[in-house]
């Protein structure tokens, strides 16, 4: 096809979007737009027929609570259904956690098939930059979280049925946790298994830790709880100085 224009909201920025495809032959375009919903960015979406690139249907709201902004959104397709993620203003209104909710992936309303639902259990901290897709019958997320291994950001990952309810607690990612780990990306296998790759903040060269940022992965067996798949690799590292940890990840 040619270039198509999706948003149809033209007033404000429409900013950060994503995409999914469904074998159910749609495709679902997700982003972040300015005031539309009259309180800061919220998140809206709009379904294209696959082949053709035809809209079905106008762009719908996805979330539910529009106090504050909704950012960062994610989508992925998992049986007839499409999921979006996002961050959002928490219960508390003074730190962000992630939300989820379905849709189905035919027709040309919003087809909402869940509620928006809270994905992290963890509510201490910012919860941001979230990623999810399809894993064997069920659904994987992962994001980043301000303190969950104890120095700056961590990264987690927590498995999820259509519902979608939380299948598993959240699961630490990474082995190697001085300073922060954000940025995550995932994938998932038929198996239900997952991988997830993350941007780390140090890298090691010659057995000492350099100053530039790289990246890492790590997979995860299809009941994962707490143990991830295959041999664990321990990075070695020396004692450095710490530095002042920043509130938020880097871009």
């Amino acid at each position: 096809t040619g270039e198509i224009h999706v948003s149809q909201t033209t007033a404000g920025d429409q900013v950060t979007p994503a995409v999914a495809w469904s074998p159910a032959g749609t495709f679902l375009v997700a982003w972040a737009s300015s005031g539309q919903d009259g309180s800061g960015f919220g998140i809206y979406a709009r379904r294209l027929q696959a082949a053709t690139g035809q809209f079905l249907g106008n762009e719908f709201q996805v979330h539910v609570t529009t106090a504050g902004s909704q950012l960062a959104p994610r989508v992925a397709a998992s049986g007839a259904n499409f999921y979006a993620v996002w961050s959002g203003l928490g219960a508390g209104g003074d730190t962000n956690d992630i939300y989820g909710r379905g849709f189905t992936a035919a027709g040309s309303g919003a087809g909402a098939v869940t509620g928006e639902v809270r994905l992290n259990a963890s509510v201490s901290g910012n919860q941001v930059q979230p990623a999810i897709a399809a894993a064997g019958s069920g659904l994987v997320a992962a994001w980043a979280s301000d303190g969950a291994d104890g120095s700056g950001f961590g990264v987690v990952a927590r498995r999820f049925d259509g519902a979608p309810a939380a299948v598993s607690p959240e699961i630490p990612v990474p082995e190697h946790t001085i300073y922060d780990q954000s940025s995550p990306a995932v994938a998932g296998f038929a198996s239900g298994g997952f991988a997830v790759a993350w941007q780390r903040a140090l890298q090691e060269i010659g057995g000492e830790i350099g100053p530039q940022p790289v990246i890492a992965m790590r997979r995860f067996a299809g009941n994962a709880a707490t143990r991830p798949a295959g041999r664990r690799r321990q990075l070695r590292r020396r004692p450095r100085a710490r530095r002042p940890l920043r509130r938020h990840p880097p871009p």
